[in-house]
Protein backbone atom coordinates (compact mmCIF):
# COMPACT_ATOMS: atom_id res chain seq x y z
CA UNK A 1 0.00 0.00 0.00
CA UNK A 2 1.50 3.32 -1.09
CA UNK A 3 1.48 6.03 1.60
CA UNK A 4 1.87 9.77 1.05
CA UNK A 5 1.61 13.20 2.61
CA UNK A 6 3.12 12.51 6.04
CA UNK A 7 5.09 15.05 8.10
CA UNK A 8 6.99 14.03 11.22
CA UNK A 9 8.62 16.78 13.20
CA UNK A 10 10.20 17.63 16.55
CA UNK A 11 10.62 14.05 17.67
CA UNK A 12 13.18 11.51 18.85
CA UNK A 13 13.12 8.03 17.35
CA UNK A 14 14.93 5.29 19.24
CA UNK A 15 15.20 2.17 17.11
CA UNK A 16 17.66 -0.69 16.71
CA UNK A 17 17.52 -0.59 12.89
CA UNK A 18 16.77 3.08 12.09
CA UNK A 19 14.03 4.21 9.65
CA UNK A 20 12.60 2.11 6.82
CA UNK A 21 10.60 3.96 4.13
CA UNK A 22 8.93 1.79 1.47
CA UNK A 23 6.43 2.63 -1.28
CA UNK A 24 5.97 6.24 -0.09
CA UNK A 25 5.70 9.76 -1.54
CA UNK A 26 5.83 13.24 -0.05
CA UNK A 27 7.22 12.25 3.35
CA UNK A 28 8.93 14.95 5.44
CA UNK A 29 11.12 14.54 8.52
CA UNK A 30 11.79 17.89 10.21
CA UNK A 31 13.91 18.30 13.36
CA UNK A 32 14.08 14.57 14.00
CA UNK A 33 16.77 12.79 16.01
CA UNK A 34 17.35 9.09 15.36
CA UNK A 35 19.09 7.16 18.12
CA UNK A 36 20.27 3.84 16.76
CA UNK A 37 23.41 1.91 17.54
CA UNK A 38 23.05 -0.87 14.95
CA UNK A 39 21.62 0.84 11.89
CA UNK A 40 23.29 0.41 8.53
CA UNK A 41 21.80 2.30 6.86
CA UNK A 42 20.24 4.74 9.28
CA UNK A 43 17.53 5.56 6.70
CA UNK A 44 16.55 2.88 4.18
CA UNK A 45 14.43 4.17 1.27
CA UNK A 46 12.85 1.72 -1.19
CA UNK A 47 10.67 2.60 -4.22
CA UNK A 48 9.82 6.02 -2.75
CA UNK A 49 9.94 9.60 -4.00
CA UNK A 50 9.84 13.15 -2.71
CA UNK A 51 11.34 12.24 0.68
CA UNK A 52 12.57 15.29 2.59
CA UNK A 53 14.86 15.57 5.61
CA UNK A 54 15.38 18.93 7.33
CA UNK A 55 17.40 18.98 10.54
CA UNK A 56 18.05 15.24 10.93
CA UNK A 57 20.35 14.40 13.85
CA UNK A 58 22.02 11.06 14.52
CA UNK A 59 24.89 9.43 16.40
CA UNK A 60 28.37 10.32 15.10
CA UNK A 61 30.16 7.48 13.32
CA UNK A 62 26.99 6.06 11.75
CA UNK A 63 28.28 3.76 8.95
CA UNK A 64 25.74 4.76 6.26
CA UNK A 65 23.25 7.60 6.48
CA UNK A 66 20.95 6.88 3.48
CA UNK A 67 20.41 3.85 1.26
CA UNK A 68 18.15 4.55 -1.73
CA UNK A 69 16.92 1.48 -3.62
CA UNK A 70 14.64 0.81 -6.56
CA UNK A 71 14.13 2.38 -9.97
CA UNK A 72 11.08 4.35 -8.72
CA UNK A 73 13.06 6.05 -5.96
CA UNK A 74 13.69 9.72 -6.70
CA UNK A 75 13.88 13.19 -5.21
CA UNK A 76 15.42 12.41 -1.83
CA UNK A 77 16.37 15.81 -0.41
CA UNK A 78 18.19 16.87 2.73
CA UNK A 79 19.28 20.08 4.39
CA UNK A 80 20.52 21.22 7.79
CA UNK A 81 22.20 17.85 8.42
CA UNK A 82 25.79 17.31 9.58
CA UNK A 83 26.55 14.74 6.89
CA UNK A 84 30.22 14.57 7.92
CA UNK A 85 29.26 12.74 11.14
CA UNK A 86 28.44 9.65 9.04
CA UNK A 87 31.12 7.41 7.55
CA UNK A 88 29.26 7.38 4.22
CA UNK A 89 26.45 9.68 3.11
CA UNK A 90 24.44 7.66 0.60
CA UNK A 91 24.40 4.49 -1.49
CA UNK A 92 22.22 3.56 -4.46
CA UNK A 93 21.01 0.06 -5.26
CA UNK A 94 18.54 -1.87 -7.43
CA UNK A 95 18.23 0.76 -10.16
CA UNK A 96 18.15 3.91 -8.02
CA UNK A 97 20.23 6.78 -9.42
CA UNK A 98 21.82 9.84 -7.86
CA UNK A 99 20.61 12.33 -10.48
CA UNK A 100 17.45 13.34 -8.65
CA UNK A 101 18.76 13.39 -5.07
CA UNK A 102 20.25 16.50 -3.62
CA UNK A 103 21.32 18.54 -0.69
CA UNK A 104 19.36 21.78 -0.53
Amino acid sequence: MHISGIVMENMVISARKGIDIQEASDITFRNVRIESSAAEPLVDILQSDRIHFDGLKYLPGTPLLFRVSGERSAAVNWKNIDTKAAQKLISYELGAVAASDQKN
